[in-house]
């Protein structure tokens, strides 16, 4: 059978970057604009903002938007069927996959999907945190997990980032294990990478200059392990009075958060930078002495840890989840002993008790990341996946 080298894809997805900063979405968009590099017409159909146009386009992609109209995703795809012909359909999200494959076209076209974590469990923990209440979160969890088994159903391949995810997939759905592929995340090189200007960035964010800076940048929930920094933060202070953690982020736990600051009296200490915005991310990565990751589950992959390396920042992380693979094939004691304050405690004092080594860290951080990750090694993996579709 000849394969034409480019086809049509369409990439479905609850969010892309920059219409909201998570870290799928900017997996979904580094993969979009690589493909359509290469030749490939590219069409993405994503959720958006209502503020947002319904169509755009944008660095040669066609972006069609259904601002979280279910019943508008599926007719805004049975528009774009007749329209492109697609070859292959790649799903990055549960919700939206849905939409397509419920418009009486969907299931007919070649798909593969991204499984970044599962969809039944985030929502788990999420209503558990709100206190949506037990027959509410049952019953929410439970049509989760049974529409993503049907959406894994209709799709030929499916990609997660780590293996920690791959065991997940095993888990909650039953899905042949020759047809998962783990295809690691990426980082753009050009864009995150050190700097010597680091005390005239500091400046630039209004950060102490006489200050050894402690930087996490996560959504402020639960299964994030906040908490447990801030609580390890009291246990250091004393020791290393000159330490301040800055946490970057928004979300449902930010007001508790700080009252754990208030009552530590950490004020001093602990410094909220709110939701950073992207083009500052490279600067807060620059600018810190370590990123730390204090995840209490659910790490599928992290692109932030990659981004922080490539800046020649270490990382510290517990571990949790994809952590550990991207720590243990670098330096494994980086690695905390467990999800505690006081492991973390302890994994932040021997790192600052050692400064001796800190520099030779920073450049290798870098030389890491440059040798096994990039968004091009990663299109090259997902575009064998949509070729092996194709021919089969």
């Amino acid at each position: 059978m000849n394969i034409p080298k480019h086809f049509n894809i369409l990439i479905v997805s609850d969010v892309i970057f920059p219409d909201e900063e998570a870290g799928s979405g900017r997996v979904t968009w580094e993969l979009s604009r690589n493909l359509a590099r290469r030749g490939y017409q590219i069409v993405i159909l994503t959720r958006g903002q209502k503020e947002l146009p319904e169509n755009e386009k944008k660095e040669g992609i066609d972006i069609w938007r259904f601002q979280n109209n279910f019943f508008k995703c599926r007719k805004i795809f049975r528009h774009l069927v007749d329209l492109y012909h697609f070859d292959v359909i790649c799903f990055h999200h549960p919700f939206s996959a849905l939409g397509v494959l419920t418009s009486g076209k969907g299931g007919k076209i070649p798909s593969v999907y991204f499984f970044y974590s599962p969809w039944h469990e985030e929502y788990q923990i999420r209503s558990q945190d709100l206190r949506r209440g037990y027959l509410r979160g049952e019953i929410g969890t439970a049509l989760r997990k049974y529409f993503e088994n049907r959406i894994l159903g209709k799709s030929a391949w499916v990609i997660v980032l780590s293996n920690f995810m791959k065991e997940k997939l095993k888990d909650w759905h039953k899905f042949p294990q020759e047809k998962i592929k783990v295809v690691p995340g990426g980082v753009d090189l050009e864009r995150f990478k050190p700097t010597a200007k680091r005390e005239i960035i500091r400046d630039k964010l209004n950060l102490p200059e006489n200050k050894f800076i402690l930087l996490t940048v996560r959504n402020l929930v639960s299964r994030m392990g906040l908490e447990n920094l801030i609580m390890a933060i009291k246990n250091l202070v004393n020791r290393y009075p000159d330490i301040l953690l800055v946490i970057g982020g928004k979300g449902y736990l930010e007001n508790r958060l700080k009252e754990i600051v208030i009552e530590l009296n950490l004020g001093r200490w602990v410094h909220f930078a709110g939701l950073i915005p992207d083009e500052l991310l490279p600067a807060y990565y620059q600018t810190a002495d370590i990123f730390i990751l204090p995840t209490k589950t659910l790490e599928g992959f992290g692109l932030i840890t990659l981004e922080a390396l490539a800046c020649g920042t270490p990382v510290l992380a517990t571990p949790i989840g994809a952590n550990i693979e991207i720590l243990e094939k670098f330096e494994k004691g980086l690695l905390f002993k467990g999800i505690e304050p006081k492991d973390i405690a302890l994994g932040i004092r021997e790192l600052l008790d050692h400064k001796d080594r800190y520099e030779d860290l920073r450049e290798r951080c870098r030389k890491f990341i440059e040798e096994n990750y990039s968004w091009d090694k990663f299109t090259d993996e997902v575009e064998s996946i949509f070729h092996e579709i194709i021919k089969s």
